[in-house]
């Protein structure tokens, strides 16, 4: 019979189905009648919880392997957002952040609120841009930008859009508000932050300090205001939505020991509280190559874009330098720990745990000798050239080298640095002001700007030679031709330029005119060349655009042309149209910019082109006639006049360049054409060993010049530095290596001497000094730059270069170690 019964399929199925259901029925009577309690218990007091585990970052090496930027083990404090009583998590928060303070260590705080007296941060923001351009605590901000245009002499005729961009622009005024608008920007972060967080616009600093107090249940009979304001800094983190719930919310990062070893003693007493391992950034040579590498910082805006690419709030990201531009290469990948902690946030188990894979070794192109030999170069010399020469006020400036025939970044540097450790953890204020300009001088020392690379300046004589090359490639002048030097140039009405100290040189070709730095040359080969081909060749040569380098922030610049001041003045038209005039007519502000570009038809006279353009811009919705004259007088200064292209082919005028800039033009001229794109990035190497990036030269440019005019100019600039009456011969006598370059002298402006006491008194600043060379002047291998900001005449700076040269092509110290398979070294 049994046989017959199991015989039939169904049968069989019918009986494993009711086998799997009495299985399931007797556990299912263990886990709620025999166990019941005890998982009743567990499901009260066990949690699972999810901790990221943060990556360590990619390396940042030189080309030999070279560690520049690696990591530590460090540890951090979080606490977990555990079901614990409010008053208890208030004393654990008051007794952690007791024993960071006590050790010396920083703590997370959110809150913008100071004490003693309890006031917004953002006041205190206020009040000291206010003492820092003598405007009275009580300004509003348009009074405050009434007196910076009367501080600065800029003439009441002018419109208040136009002040502003000459106040940002020129003078690099901050201006902590908007022209249209006139609401300290101070004022707005914190209206902002009042918005996001549930507050009035009203809401005083002690009110809201209260109503913190109420929310976050602190007790004012128990605790002192100073320790309430701490409970709040931790109890801000933990009620934070960016924070998910399970996750562990860091408070303090880069603790030392001694902080580790009161927690873990007293960890019965903080529960939920942890000592967590995290890696952090460590920069082994302090302030060496900081402009290069860049730092990190909070992540302060995109937090649910990042959150997609695998970041945490508490994450730090790349905010300058390398660190910004390769933050994708050298994030690397988090992993994850899961763990069970009971209902007071203690650790009891960890049930999974997935390793973090570290980022990828950026390799750049530098080598750290090389560097090392910039860097103290260029600071020495503007030490020298503040004490030992009349130059108090020479603070600051850049030096680039680079190889002419890739466009490889062989060394850059900037003065002043700064030391990204200081970064690694999170910043404190004391550390961040100290970065900051202590004056409103605009040559004032700014230790976070890369000068090499993001602050432009007149290039002085060291344009002679794309003067040159523009005025032999279009047949203006050539090599056989000598031009009769008088000193004074007075060929153009109206406009009489003459050279440095009034210097008459005679009749002189093209080589001497580089050798001697001959105004008067240049200026009869720029009016026969005119604006815009100068301009043209200034392009050409990468002026007045990016040159791409894979560093963040890089300025543009400007080359002197008929273009470019059209540009300018469409931007002010513009701004004119849409703050002042208020017109909103998209399609009328587009015709308007455009009769910048209009010229008279073939027999309208000057005052009919004007009369008829006039009468377009009331019918495009300009109606008053004071606004249509300040538009017509944008369109008259807007045009390029005759003698503009004098000053140019000096290089001074509207131009404005990059020392990065000017060593791609100089490794032009040097290689006889070829322009090559700067790059600091050699390779990208992943944690296995692959090359997942690998830069190549790229040329962007070839220049039409023959090879003897360009070897003309070759030769003029190795006049420049060894023959007699060379601007630069003192500074390369003797030298190991066959030099050649140019000096440059740049007129830098005006400055308030003492805005304080004197505002209407203005004084010259002193010229920047310029310095260009290749070398070896045969065959040559690398170009160099160097500025020093108010350092006097080009030849100043000319040190800085031979030191460079001498060091890559004439170092009698033993060559760097060359790492092979990959390898890195320490």
């Amino acid at each position: 019979m049994l046989k017959k019964y199991f015989s039939n399929r169904l049968n069989i199925i019918k009986l494993f189905t009711m086998l799997i259901f009495f299985v399931m029925l007797f556990k299912l009577a263990e886990l709620q009648i025999v166990k019941g309690d005890y998982y009743k218990k567990r499901s009260e007091t066990v949690r699972t919880r999810n901790i990221n585990i943060t990556a360590p970052r990619g390396n940042i090496v030189d080309r030999y392997g070279k560690i520049l930027a690696g990591n530590k083990q460090s540890y951090s404090i979080s606490i977990l957002k555990a079901a614990t009583p409010d008053e208890t998590i208030n004393d654990i928060a008051l007794t952690v952040i007791n024993i960071l303070e006590q050790n010396g260590d920083k703590y997370k705080d959110e809150i913008p609120i100071l004490m003693n007296p309890i006031r917004f941060t953002f006041q205190d923001e206020e009040e000291q841009w206010k003492e820092k351009y003598n405007i009275q605590g009580t300004a509003s901000p348009l009074q405050a930008f009434k007196k910076l245009r009367e501080d600065y002499s800029i003439s009441q005729d002018t419109i208040d859009i136009e002040a502003y961009s000459i106040l940002r622009d020129e003078y690099e005024v901050e201006l902590p508000f908007k022209v249209d608008e006139y609401q300290y920007s101070f004022k707005k972060d914190e209206n902002k932050w009042k918005k996001n967080n549930g507050f009035m616009e009203s809401d005083t600093a002690l009110d809201v300090f209260n109503q913190l107090a109420a929310k976050y249940k602190i007790d004012m009979t128990k605790y002192s205001e100073e320790e309430a304001r701490k409970i709040m800094a931790v109890k801000y983190l933990l009620k934070q939505n960016k924070y998910p719930a399970y996750e562990p919310i860091e408070i303090a990062a880069n603790i030392n020991d001694e902080t580790r070893a009161m927690i873990e003693e007293n960890k019965i007493f903080l529960p939920g509280v942890q000592i967590m391992d995290k890696p952090l950034r460590k920069y082994p040579e302090g302030d060496f190559a900081s402009h290069i590498l860049g730092y990190l910082g909070k992540i302060s805006s995109d937090l649910e874009e990042l959150t997609q690419k695998g970041y945490t709030p508490q994450d730090m990201i790349g905010k300058s330098g390398i660190e910004y531009s390769m933050e994708e290469h050298l994030k690397g990948k988090d992993g994850s720990k899961q763990i069970e902690v009971d209902a007071r946030g203690t650790l009891i188990d960890t049930i999974d745990e997935i390793e973090p894979v570290p980022g990828d070794t950026v390799v750049l192109t530098l080598g750290s000798r090389l560097q090392k030999v910039a860097e103290e170069s260029l600071r020495k010399t503007i030490e020298e050239s503040r004490s030992k020469k009349p130059y108090p006020q020479t603070f600051s400036g850049a030096v680039v080298a680079m190889d002419v025939n890739t466009g490889e970044i062989l060394a850059m540097a900037s003065e002043p640095k700064f030391d990204p450790n200081l970064f690694a953890s999170g910043i404190s204020n004391k550390d961040w002001k100290s970065m900051q300009p202590l004056t409103d001088d605009r040559y004032a020392p700014k230790p976070l700007i890369n000068n090499a690379i993001s602050y432009p300046l007149p290039p002085g004589s060291t344009f002679k030679m794309l003067t040159a090359t523009a005025g032999l490639a279009e047949n203006k002048i050539n090599t056989r031709e000598s031009i009769v030097c008088r000193g004074r140039y007075t060929v153009i009405p109206g406009v009489s330029p003459s050279d440095s100290h009034g210097a008459v040189h005679g009749a002189t070709n093209v080589i001497n005119a580089i050798k001697q730095s001959c105004n008067y040359f240049f200026f009869e080969t720029g009016r026969r060349l005119g604006g815009e081909l100068f301009e043209k060749y200034g392009e050409k040569y990468g002026f007045g655009q990016y040159t791409g380098i894979e560093l963040p922030f890089e300025a543009k610049g400007m080359i002197e042309g008929p273009a470019h001041k059209q540009s300018i003045y469409e931007g002010y038209i513009e701004s004119y149209l849409t703050y002042t005039v208020k017109l909103q007519d998209a399609e009328a502000k587009k015709e308007i910019k455009a009769m910048i570009y209009e010229k008279p038809s073939e027999g309208q006279t000057s005052y009919q082109f004007y009369r008829d353009m006039k009468k377009r811009i009331r019918e495009l919705g300009v109606t008053e006639d004071k606004a249509i004259d300040k538009i017509i007088w944008y369109i008259t200064e807007s045009k390029y006049r005759p003698g503009d292209v004098l000053n140019a082919a000096i290089g001074q005028g509207l131009n404005n360049v990059t020392p990065i800039q000017l060593a791609a033009y100089v490794a032009t001229v040097a290689n006889g054409g070829t322009r090559y794109k700067p790059y600091i990035v050699s390779k990208v190497i992943a944690h296995d060993g692959s090359i997942k990036v690998e830069k190549k030269p790229e040329v962007v440019e070839t220049l039409d010049v023959s090879p003897s005019d360009m070897e003309a100019i070759r030769k003029g600039m190795f006049a420049v530095t060894n023959e007699y009456g060379g601007t630069a011969r003192s500074t390369f006598a003797g030298s190991k290596v066959t030099i050649a370059g140019k000096t440059g002298t740049a007129e830098a402006g005006k400055y308030r001497p003492d805005p304080k006491n004197n505002p209407k008194l203005y004084a010259q600043y002193n010229d920047h000094s310029w310095f260009v060379g290749f070398a070896p002047y045969d065959k040559p291998e690398i170009a160099v730059v160097a500025v020093v900001f108010q350092g006097g005449f080009g030849s100043g700076s000319a040190p800085i270069a031979r030191a460079i040269i001498e060091e890559y092509l004439a170092s009698e110290d033993a060559e760097d170690y060359i790492v092979p398979c990959n390898e890195l070294q320490p």
